[in-house]
């Protein structure tokens, strides 16, 4: 995501609440070769959809960055401390 392409991901457990299926991924079934021959060709067919969930990638991405993660942490700990 952080490179900005969108992810093609089996729908189990894993990507799910860090990839949005149809925004900045795609989700599909484990061991369905066809969903993700669709899946590729619907971005390789689609290239301003695929430029768009691109996009979102990015900003997605940059929300799970270490950076962000301590930025987080310095407001969470400046917030404790003014208590």
């Amino acid at each position: 995501m952080l490179i900005g392409k969108p992810t093609i991901v089996t729908d189990d457990k894993g990507p799910d609440g860090y990839i949005e299926n149809g925004e900045d991924g795609i989700f599909i079934h484990p061991n369905d070769s066809v969903a993700l021959r669709e899946a590729i060709l619907l971005l390789l067919d689609n290239p301003d959809k695929a430029n768009e969930m691109d996009r979102k990638a990015i900003d997605k991405a940059i929300l799970f960055s270490a950076e962000e993660h301590f930025r987080r942490l310095l407001y969470i700990i400046s917030d404790i401390m003014k208590k």
